[in-house]
This record gives structure tokens, C-alpha cells and sequence, in this order.
């Protein structure tokens, strides 16, 4: 049983679904509202690989790679938009510099395509972009973004496709444990006998977890949203984490092929005839997804709503205590800011008209990594929550750990340790 449909939820149960058989071994998946709903909606689904640490690196690795081949093998678009990713040194100092070169050697170590660009290569990359000489830059030119409200109508697709049963609008009430271990869960539909469940219901998760005397530091926190754009289609409601966007300027430079059309095929995750971005007019960005650790934000380029996003890296976002219950409005503070950090870098976006404001949610825990794992003292109770905005890098190489779990098998899609509530508990 898991809890919670958005992408880490139904990349699990697309993951436990293809190694189990939907009659003797069901998988099934509950979703209080609807699939891919806030955060995953709300994300704006980079697909860099620029961390910290060889564990979220290795990760967000084995996930670019499994949603670049995806589309090919299964004929069904994700939205992958190749349009790599520059990440900026967190300033341009001598000791920056350095902490930049040592990354990309450790990214490099493990198998991650990226170099170290300088400031003429970050203009020639990012034309109109304002640096100085000194600053340098790590490249990641086979990264890119996902559309996230169609990749996760692909994956839920597929999901189904295995066998897994999903079921929405159906939250999950109570999980029921007796003797110290999992035996079902209460939702609207009434009970339902297991002896695993997966809690990844975001904003969700800590008071599901609370109703079984479970206590773990997962904060949800409210990000704003601004958009810009003039064109009638923009006003779709579209949501992205702490997104400014903006009317996109004429393209030029990365290329990668999106569209909602192209391989939206029936069938599941079998081998289909490889299919190639000749099928779907390439489409070219202004620039690379652009994140800039200084100044505390990213921008990337959006063609399938004709802008460009624009949130926060990092930063202050505002608690809440939740996620029922809490203010959606955006204050001007936020627009400001993002207009302010965004022109300071790229000033020809100044001109761009304004589109409107709105709010998301996402989790996240104090030391900024996620929550992947068993949870002891109820057999059978697994967690994946508290992403800090970086779900959709993660999300296969969770669906692949946590069904290794639930499997009996060995875990080698993350690193079991690093990631265990245990810290916590």
C-alpha cells in the first residue's frame, strides 16, 4: 500500500508493480485529492545532478538517465527537455572558485557529465547573461527539466499498465498496527488488509505519521509563485515551486524536443521500437536552466507555455503548521525580489509583462535530505517524504530503492544509511 499520489508515490508504485503480480501481490496506491498534485504540480522538475554529496548526485544521475531513455522504450512523452543545466559558483572568490572544481571532479568521479566552464563559456552558453571575469560555472549539458504535470500522467499510466491499482480521491484516514506491525489502513472506502505501507504524502506525511505516536522533523513550507507573460494561453493555470515566469524571448541555443502529442502512445513499460527527437520538432531554448547559488535562484526555460520560470534556490520559505489550512495569497515582496534577482543576471528580461501570483507547498527536513527507508518500531511502515523541492531528480531512483525494500532486496538505488528516518529517531 502507499500512500500518496504524486511523482515519488507513483514512481514506487510503478517500481514494487513491476516486480510483483497484480493478482497474488496487488499494489495499490491512494491519493487523498488527485495525481500529481501539489508538490509535484508545483515543481519545476530540473533534472540537474549538482550536489553536495556522491548520494544525491548518484541519485539524481541513475533518475536523468531513466527518464532519457524512457520515452524511447515506452512511446509514452514525459515533456524531457535536454536543455542542460549551468550552475554558477557561489560567488568569485578564489575559495568559491575552488569549491566549484572539487564538485565537479566528484560528479565527474561517478560517472556524471559535467566540466567546469569559465565566464566566456557561461555567455556563450547564457547570451546576455551579467558575470564578471572571474566567476566560473559547472555545465551539465546532457541535463534538463521535465514537463511535471505530463510526466506524471505518463508514469501513472504506466503504473497502471503493471498491474498497480490507483485510486484518487480516497484519503487515507488511519494506518492500523497491532502487536508493532502493519496490518492495514482506514481510508473512505473503508478497511483494507496489508502488511506494508509507504507513506509519501508530502505535506501530508507528519501527521499520518504523528496518529502513530511517529515523530519526525518534516516541515512544510509555503513557496510563491509569480508569473509573467502577456498571451491569452498563458493564463492556464499552471504551477510551478516557487516560480516567477516570464514571457520567453526569441529562442536560440539549447535544443531538445517536447511535446504533449509526440509518443503519447497506449501500452506499458515494454520495448517498443526506439524513437528518436526527429519524431518531434526540435525545440529551442533561450538558454540553459540557469541556477545561481549567490543570488538564490534558478530560471529555466518553458516552451510548452511559451515563458521562462523563475524561483528560489534555497532560501527563506515560510513555514506552516498545515497544509489544510493556510494563506494562498502572494504578497509583493516575493515579485520584487524575483524581479530584482532575475534582471540583475539576464537584464532583457526586463521588459517582460506580468502574468500573476500564486502558492505552493513542499517538505523538507533539517538537513536538506530526504527521508527514504524503514521506520522502526512498526514492522512494515516505509517513508519517503521530505524532498526539499527536488522530488522529480529523485523520484526513480526512490521508486527503485524503496520496492528493493519492500521486495526483500538488496538496496542499490540509494544509500540506505544516509537516507534512513533512523537519524531521527
Amino acid at each position: 500500500m502507499i500512500v500518496g499520489g504524486g511523482v515519488v508515490g507513483i514512481s514506487i508504485a510503478l517500481h514494487a508493480a513491476r516486480r510483483t503480480d497484480p493478482l497474488s501481490e496487488p499494489v495499490m496506491l491512494l491519493e487523498r485529492d488527485v495525481i500529481g498534485n501539489s508538490p509535484s504540480s508545483c515543481s519545476a522538475a530540473v533534472l540537474g545532478q549538482f550536489y553536495g554529496s556522491t548520494q544525491a548526485s548518484g541519485m539524481a544521475r541513475d533518475s536523468l538517465r531513466y527518464y532519457a531513455g524512457l520515452e524511447g522504450k515506452t512511446g509514452r512523452s514525459l515533456g524531457f527537455l535536454r536543455s542542460g543545466v549551468l550552475t554558477l559558483a557561489k560567488g568569485s572568490s578564489e575559495k568559491a572558485r575552488q569549491r566549484l572544481r572539487e564538485l565537479v571532479e566528484m560528479q565527474d568521479s561517478i560517472g556524471i557529465r559535467v566540466e567546469c566552464a569559465d565566464s566566456e563559456q557561461i555567455r556563450e552558453l547564457c547570451p546576455g547573461i551579467q558575470i564578471s571575469d572571474e566567476e566560473i560555472a559547472a555545465w551539465e549539458p546532457t541535463a534538463g527539466c521535465l514537463d511535471p504535470q505530463l510526466a506524471v500522467e505518463s508514469l501513472t499510466a504506466l503504473a497502471r499498465n503493471r498491474g498497480a491499482v490507483i485510486r484518487e480521491g480516497n484519503p487515507v484516514e488511519k494506518i492500523l498496527v497491532e502487536g508493532g506491525r502493519v496490518v492495514g489502513i482506514e481510508s473512505d472506502d473503508g478497511r483494507i488488509d496489508c502488511d506494508q505501507v509507504v507513506v509519501a504524502a508530502g505535506p501530508w506525511t507528519r501527521s499520518i505519521l504523528e496518529e502513530l505516536g511517529v515523530s519526525l522533523p518534516i516541515e512544510c513550507v509555503l513557496a510563491e509563485h509569480y508569473y509573467i507573460g502577456s498571451q491569452e494561453e498563458h493564463q492556464e493555470e499552471v504551477r510551478k515551486q516557487g516560480v516567477l515566469s516570464i514571457a520567453s524571448p526569441e529562442a536560440s541555443g539549447a535544443t531538445g524536443w517536447y511535446s504533449r502529442e509526440s509518443l503519447n502512445l497506449e501500452g506499458g513499460e515494454t520495448a517498443l521500437e526506439e524513437r528518436h527527437s526527429e519524431e518531434a520538432a526540435p525545440i529551442k531554448t533561450a538558454h540553459p536552466v540557469l541556477t545561481d547559488p549567490k543570488t538564490g535562484f534558478y530560471v529555466r526555460c518553458d516552451p510548452l507555455q511559451s515563458r521562462v520560470s523563475v524561483g528560489r534556490r534555497g532560501g527563506d520559505f515560510i513555514p506552516i503548521s498545515s497544509p489544510d489550512d493556510y494563506d494562498p495569497n502572494v504578497g509583493p515582496a516575493f515579485s520584487a525580489w524575483a524581479r530584482a534577482v532575475l534582471e540583475s543576471r539576464l537584464p532583457h528580461y526586463a521588459e517582460q509583462p506580468d502574468l500573476g501570483a500564486e502558492t505552493g507547498l513542499f517538505t523538507r527536513t533539517p538537513d536538506n535530505q530526504p527521508l527514504l527507508g524503514k521506520v522502526e518500531g512498526v514492522e512494515g511502515l516505509y517513508i519517503a517524504c521530505g524532498f526539499s523541492g527536488h522530488s522529480f531528480t529523485m523520484a526513480p531512483s526512490v521508486g527503485e530503492g524503496i520496492a528493493q525494500m519492500l521486495m526483500g532486496e538488496p538496496v542499490s538505488a540509494f544509500d540506505e544509511e544516509f537516507y534512513s528516518p533512523q537519524r531521527y529517531l
